[in-house]
């Protein structure tokens, strides 16, 4: 919601506005004053009302769909031969000398 009047004002200029989210984060209803343009994508972006950035990524994070998620395991799965990199046997046993390597040159010292 805009708190001031908006006709005449540039795209440049900070305008007044009010967060319209209710999601218990410190912007969520709060005044704040942000540059036309940002505030005009806001409101276009989220169907007509003023969301601050912890809401948006809470609410329309695109990881927290089912189809995104799947997407991504299937790439890995395509690139690494499994869906989690991080459980490549390969990567397991870099991981291993690396750790081995840092604990033996903290110790000898």
């Amino acid at each position: 919601m805009y708190l001031q009047e908006i006709s005449g004002v540039l795209q440049g200029h900070e305008v007044k506005i009010k967060y319209d989210c209710e999601g218990g984060f410190d912007q969520c209803g709060q005044e704040k004053m942000i540059k036309l343009r940002y505030a005009e994508k806001n409101f276009k972006d989220n169907d007509g009302k003023h969301i601050c950035r912890k809401c948006f990524l809470k609410y329309k994070n695109p990881m927290k769909k089912d189809e995104v998620k799947e997407k991504v395991k299937k790439t890995c799965v395509e690139k690494y031969g499994n869906s989690m990199p991080m459980n490549n046997k390969e990567n397991i046993e870099k991981r291993k000398e690396l750790f081995l390597e840092k604990v033996c040159n903290t110790i000898s010292i």
